[in-house]
């Protein structure tokens, strides 16, 4: 998978199919990290991927306070499953 970041490595399996890895974009008072800062993020990979965007405050941030700040959503315009789910009959 490749990212503003570059190629993003330290995959850990989840299971055979799945694994997982972070990149941070920003920390602290928002400094960038490496090529990644603040504003539009393109990601691309040669197979299917989801990929939830997560963050939270700092108390290095000044001028405000960000340290009760939490948010989390998938993301991308194009979102397309990953994989099939199908529920049992009878489950609510």
């Amino acid at each position: 998978m490749n990212a503003h970041a570059g190629t993003l490595t330290g995959w850990t399996d989840i299971n055979p199919s799945f694994q997982f890895t972070r990149a941070d974009l920003s920390n602290g008072n928002f400094q960038k990290q490496g090529n990644c800062n603040n504003g539009q993020h393109v990601a691309s990979s040669d197979g299917t991927f989801g990929l939830t965007v997560w963050g939270w405050g700092s108390n290095a941030s000044t001028g405000f306070m960000s340290e009760a700040v939490s948010y989390a959503y998938p993301a991308g315009a194009s979102v397309q499953p990953v994989n099939a789910v199908i529920v049992p009959s009878g489950v609510k």
